[in-house]
């Protein structure tokens, strides 16, 4: 809207044959176009780079007769010592824990949705990545990015693939469209790629219509309660954040 006004300023400035409006009109415009590449080339890209070092590998450990079940996900923190995943990934009774760097660390769930699929770790240690919140959610269309920890054999990789909205169902479920996502993503943050801001966890994936199309779904943040938000509900523009 400003580069708008700008612009019309400038036309009415070299109608009326005031040069200096000219000018100034136009440095405007430069600078808010400036100003946009900036945050889209340079700010976003980071966001989405502090988004996957706050991404970390969760294992969990369930005894059963005979032998120890071991399953594995990824949680992402989203302030001091909050770490967001699935929920189907913990239960009550779990002691997950968190990789971070080199060491293995011991995390509680202090928030646990089995009908939304979403649950809230802490851990006493803090992690130095913290990723940011977006409480909207993406238009149909719109690009997003997926980083988790990939699991392939004992070993984790930090991967990211990139997806496409496609609408919201149950009214806090995301589904994407893009690749499989890898064993090891159940928790994994999806990424608003136009503010680099997380929008919801991984929690499924299933078959579209076609045998060929995966649907990967998010669980929005939405559902969390406001006790466990980290900042109150802002309504971020997405031209501006």
């Amino acid at each position: 809207m400003t580069l708008v006004v700008a612009s019309i300023v400038s036309a009415i400035a070299a109608a009326a044959s005031l040069k200096i409006w000219v000018a100034v009109a136009a440095s405007i415009a430069a600078v808010i176009t400036g100003s946009r590449l900036l945050f889209t080339d340079l700010v976003v890209p980071l966001r989405v780079g502090v988004v996957g070092r706050a991404t970390v590998r969760l294992t969990v450990k369930r005894e059963s007769p005979g032998s120890d079940e071991f399953l594995y996900g990824s949680a992402v923190q989203i302030s001091a010592g909050r770490w967001l995943t699935a929920a189907h990934m913990v239960t009550g009774d779990d002691q997950p824990r968190l990789r971070l760097g080199a060491e293995f660390v011991d995390s509680r769930v202090v928030h646990r949705d089995e009908e939304n699929d979403i649950a809230v770790l802490e851990t006493d240690g803090v992690w130095r990545w913290r990723a940011k919140l977006l409480w909207l959610a993406p238009d149909a269309g719109e690009k997003l990015i997926i980083t988790g920890l990939a699991r392939v054999g004992n070993r984790a990789h930090r991967i990211s693939l990139e997806y496409t909205a496609q609408g919201i169902i149950d009214e806090s479920e995301l589904v994407l469209t893009g690749p499989a996502p890898a064993i090891g993503f159940s928790g994994a943050p999806a990424v608003d790629s136009r503010t680099g801001r997380v929008v919801g966890v991984t929690i499924r994936r299933s078959e579209g219509e076609f045998t060929h199309l995966s649907l990967t779904h998010v669980r929005m943040l939405s559902v969390l309660p406001d006790s466990l938000r980290i900042r109150k509900r802002l309504r971020f523009s997405r031209a501006t954040t």
